[in-house]
């Protein structure tokens, strides 16, 4: 992120010389932009043998529920923990993503995604559906339960600039049975038990990558795949295709 940054301070400087004529030339137009620090390194997609042993440790557990989500749509981590029902569209099967849960300033906010392509809306399978559906129904039985105990959930609204104001949500779906809100915190806890207990080397954004694998590895197309990651660019996309015939 540094060098990335360093490259773009002075591009602007040394363009800003030359549009000043007090350069000859702008030189940085023969460099070579150094590549995009969050796409450099190994795809790391889990087998199946490593999902359903993750989907058995995890049953019971409150971060399922993220762990189903990762796995059915490639969603970012602090685009699931923003998720409301009223994001799901149970008559189209699509959920759409429009902010993200982060923690600033030692409170939890609502924020905007970082690039227009992130805004996007993505389609789930029936199972999948169904599976929220059911989900949807068990947090509405849990709340008459809970009754009065049923916990509220506070978050800052910063998704427009300089008007912040805080917001009840009772609408998550990721909460624990008494409604508490969970975040990207519960990670911590999903890392511990599969590295410690499982000894799988786990970041929940490989549930991203195990996700656009098998879409890769189905023949999808990598349009498609980009649309449903929010891909800035379709050379981010294409590092799963490539990633498949390096396998072969």
């Amino acid at each position: 992120e540094f060098v990335k940054g360093l490259y773009k301070f002075l591009k602007v400087l040394f363009g800003y010389a030359h549009k000043r004529q007090y350069t000859k030339k702008d030189i940085f137009e023969s460099v070579t932009a150094p590549p995009d620090p969050r796409h450099i390194g190994e795809i790391r997609a889990y087998s199946t043998e490593e999902l359903a042993s993750m989907e058995e440790r995890l049953q019971g557990t409150n971060v399922i529920i993220s762990f189903y989500i990762a796995l059915n749509t490639g969603m970012r981590e602090s685009e699931i923990f923003g998720l409301q029902w009223s994001d799901v569209d149970f008559e189209a099967k699509k959920i759409k993503i429009h902010k993200q849960l982060l923690f600033q300033d030692k409170k939890w906010c609502f924020c905007p995604l970082k690039t227009k392509n992130a805004y996007r809306s993505v389609n789930i399978t029936d199972s999948f559906c169904e599976y929220l559906k059911s989900l949807k129904e068990q947090q509405a039985k849990n709340k008459v339960f809970y009754e009065d105990g049923y916990k509220r959930n506070f978050v800052t609204d910063r998704l427009v600039r300089n008007k912040e104001k805080l917001l009840e949500i009772t609408d998550f779906i990721n909460v624990k049975p008494n409604g508490e809100m969970l975040t990207t915190n519960s990670i911590k806890f999903m890392a511990n038990v599969m590295k410690n207990e499982l000894n799988i080397p786990f970041k929940f954004h490989n549930l991203r990558h195990t996700f656009a694998t098998v879409l890769a590895e189905s023949g999808i197309s990598p349009k498609y795949v980009q649309e449903t990651l929010g891909h800035a660019k379709l050379e981010f996309t294409l590092r799963y295709y490539t990633h498949i015939t390096e396998k072969m």
